[in-house]
């Protein structure tokens, strides 16, 4: 039984502790950040409702259709590369793990949209 009430109490200091790490951790942060916020330029988005609602049926046709808009190396046959670097500095990259199962139906998406987007405003 005590060991019952030991896990309560020990839930409720891990909250009251949790709130010096945030700021420790802010703490070790700040000196990091160094720069003025940078604004948000205002944008307007180049379709009406109308051209909104057409370009996701568009979109929809492209991946029903299985179109793969070449250029991007996202076609079938070329080697997906499950690997990115971002760079961070000068010299330091992080690694980024982009698993083909998860992540190549979103790149392919995102090209489709790209394509048609593109070719919508070009008219």
């Amino acid at each position: 039984m005590e060991d019952g009430n030991n896990e309560d109490n020990q839930d409720g200091e891990d909250e009251e502790d949790l709130e010096p790490l945030e700021q420790i951790i802010a703490g070790n942060l700040k000196h990091n950040i160094c720069h003025a916020p940078v604004k948000v330029p205002c944008h307007q988005c180049p379709f009406d409702s109308n051209g909104l609602t057409l370009l996701a049926d568009l979109i929809g046709q492209a991946t029903i259709a299985g179109i793969v808009p070449p250029g991007y190396e996202l076609e079938e046959g070329l080697h997906w590369n499950p690997v990115e670097y971002i760079p961070l500095g000068r010299r330091k990259e992080l690694e980024v793990q982009l698993p083909e199962e998860t992540w190549k139906h979103w790149a392919v998406l995102w090209v489709q949209a790209v394509e048609i987007m593109t070719h919508a405003l070009e008219d």
